[in-house]
């Protein structure tokens, strides 16, 4: 699973010197690598880049290095919630990408994909209602299922005797489910939700080699103004991100694509019945 914390490290790696090493100890406020693996940098080399904690206590998240001492190979960094330990395996670059900015990199590339699939397990069915009132965030519904067990594996069905009407479901007459007690599962295409959190998942939809690239070119870009004309180079790289963000999205958009809402089927199509247990939702004439 692709989170905020890992699409930015990605994204580091691509625009900036990028070390990976096992700490020999530390505590909740620093980590400490007494085996550094490459010849040390000096005092506050690291100042201002970004820590990821790829196991121990602090798995997944991230957080700006505030200090680097050469002599014992210590990162020092905001307050996490548990303690770094020997063996624990991490990322660290230096500061010519803030914290801030890799995080915003991520979601300046997920908000260019546009809608993307996703699931609502949160309305239960109850006998023979018509209306359900659509849960908060959800639009634009592709398509209703109605579940035939009420347990796992849930078997779910597809339902096509409905319409999303203001802020509703409802189900044509005589086409409601009939039993109480059953999951509906919708499936609808939003803008994909900013990510905040470390752990914040990206969309299963989103190809990371395209967050990736179009990530990187976002950072060269911020690079770029900051910089002017004094790194040329950068731009040569922008060009090159942006040349691998388009080949990425043109190869992965159709895993993202607009996907069809479900037909709604006639009253009078006649032969049509959902084969369920206990008959939730099933088709009545």
């Amino acid at each position: 699973m692709t989170t905020l914390a890992s699409a930015a490290l990605e994204i580091a790696r691509v625009v900036t010197d990028v070390v990976d090493s096992i700490a020999t100890g530390g505590s909740t406020t620093t980590l400490v690598d007494g085996a550094f693996p490459r010849k040390v940098p000096p005092d506050d080399a690291f100042n201002y880049g970004v820590i990821w904690f790829r196991s121990g206590n602090n798995s997944g998240k991230m957080a700006a290095i505030t200090d680097w001492a050469s002599a014992t190979g210590t990162f020092t960094f905001t307050t996490q919630s548990g303690a770094c330990a020997s063996t624990n395996t991490y990322s660290a670059s230096f500061s010519d990408y803030p914290m801030y900015v890799l995080k915003r990199a991520v979601n300046a590339a997920i908000s260019r994909i546009g809608d993307v699939p996703k699931l609502d397990t949160s309305l239960t069915t109850v006998a023979n209602q018509m209306t359900y009132d659509r849960p908060a965030g959800v639009y634009n519904v592709k398509r209703v299922e109605v579940a035939t067990r009420t347990s796992s594996p849930y078997n779910f069905q597809p339902h096509y005797w409905w319409v999303e009407r203001n802020d509703d479901i409802m189900f044509d007459e005589g086409f409601q489910p009939v039993t109480a007690g059953y999951t509906i599962r919708l499936t609808y295409q939003v803008p994909a939700s900013e990510l905040t959190s470390d752990t914040g998942a990206v969309s299963d939809y989103i190809n990371i080699n395209y967050l990736k690239w179009e990530g990187a070119a976002y950072c060269l870009r911020w690079k770029i103004s900051q910089v002017g004309n004094d790194m040329p180079e950068k731009k040569t790289d922008y060009a090159e991100a942006l040349a691998q963000a388009e080949r990425n999205a043109a190869a992965h958009r159709p895993n993202i694509q607009q996907i069809p809402r479900d037909p709604h089927l006639s009253a009078w199509g006649g032969g049509a019945t959902i084969d369920e247990i206990g008959e939730p939702g099933s088709v009545r004439i």
